[in-house]
C-alpha cells in the first residue's frame, strides 16, 4: 500500500503544492510589506494602517478559501480515482482492493492535514519576521492576534473555550482531527450509494447531495442523542464532546467497512 500511496502523492502533488506555496507566500510577504511601508511612509501613516488592516482581514479569508479548495479537490480526487474510468483501471492493478481504496483515502487525508501544517508553520514564520522587523511588545502584532483572532472569536461565540478542562480540550482536539477522515469516509460512502443505483446522469450532483444530506442527518442525530443524555446527566459539559467523538469514530469505522463491502460485492469493480 505504501507504494500506491507514494504514487498517488506524486501524481497529485502539483495542484496541492501550488496552494501550499500561496499560503507560505502570503504569510512571508505580510511582515515584509509592513516593513517596506514602514521605510517608505512611516509607521504612523494612514497607508500603513490600511495595509495592516487589509492583511489582517485577508489572512483568515484566504485560509478559509484555500481550505475549501483543498477540501473540494481532495474529495474530487477520491471520486475520480475510484469511480471514473481511471478508477476502474486502478482496480486492475496487482494490489488488494482494500489497499487501493485506503491509499486513495490516505492521499486525500494527507493533503487536507497538510493545509493545517502549512498554515501553522507559515504563521510561525510570520511571527519570527515580525519579531525581527518590529522588535516591540505590541500584542496587536503577535501572530496569535493576527492569525488566530478569527478562530478564537468563533470559539468564544460558541462558548467552546469557557470553563473547559484539560480533558475537554483534548477530546475537542481529537474531534477536530477526526472530522477530516469523517468527511472523507462519508463522501466515499455517498459516491458508492449513488453508483449502486446504476444512475447514468448527474452522478456528481446527486452524490454531493447525498453527502450533504448525510452530514445534516448525522448532525441532527448527534444533537438528539446529546439532548437526551444531557437531560439525564444534568448538563455535563464533557458529555457532548464524548458523544461527538464516539459517533465520529463509529461513522468512520462502519462507513469504511460498508464501503469496502459494497465495492467488492455490489459495484463489481474487482
Amino acid at each position: 500500500m505504501l507504494t500506491l500511496l507514494k504514487q498517488n502523492l506524486i501524481s497529485t502533488k502539483k495542484k496541492f503544492l501550488i496552494m501550499y506555496i500561496i499560503i507560505f507566500a502570503f504569510f512571508i510577504l505580510f511582515p515584509i510589506t509592513l516593513k517596506l511601508n514602514d521605510w517608505i511612509m512611516g509607521t504612523s501613516s494612514v497607508l500603513a494602517t490600511i495595509i495592516t488592516n487589509l492583511f489582517v482581514d485577508l489572512i483568515p479569508i484566504l485560509l478559509i478559501i484555500l481550505a475549501i479548495l483543498i477540501l473540494r479537490d481532495s474529495l474530487s480526487y477520491i471520486k475520480d480515482s475510484l469511480f471514473s474510468k481511471q478508477g476502474y483501471l486502478n482496480f486492475t492493478l496487482p494490489f488488494k482492493t482494500s489497499s487501493i481504496v485506503l491509499s486513495k483515502l490516505l492521499t486525500a487525508l494527507i493533503w487536507m492535514f497538510g493545509f493545517v501544517v502549512c498554515a501553522f508553520v507559515g504563521s510561525l514564520i510570520m511571527e519570527g519576521e515580525m519579531q525581527i522587523f518590529f522588535p516591540m511588545n505590541d500584542s496587536d502584532m503577535s501572530y496569535t492576534f493576527i492569525v488566530f483572532r478569527f478562530i478564537t472569536q468563533i470559539l468564544d461565540n460558541l462558548n467552546l473555550l469557557e470553563g473547559t478542562t484539560t480533558l475537554q480540550v483534548i477530546i475537542l482536539t481529537f474531534c477536530a482531527l477526526l472530522s477530516v477522515p469523517y468527511l472523507i469516509v462519508l463522501y466515499l460512502f455517498s459516491n458508492i450509494v449513488v453508483n449502486i443505483t446504476k444512475m447514468k446522469k448527474h452522478k456528481k450532483t446527486v452524490s454531493s447531495l447525498v453527502f450533504v444530506l448525510l452530514l445534516i442527518a448525522l448532525g441532527q442525530f448527534t444533537q438528539l442523542i446529546i439532548a437526551i443524555l444531557m437531560s439525564i446527566a444534568n448538563g455535563s459539559l464533557l458529555l457532548p464532546l464524548l458523544v461527538n467523538l464516539i459517533i465520529e469514530v463509529a461513522v468512520i469505522i462502519i462507513g469504511y467497512q460498508l464501503s469496502m463491502y459494497w465495492i467488492k460485492y455490489k459495484l463489481e469493480l474487482v
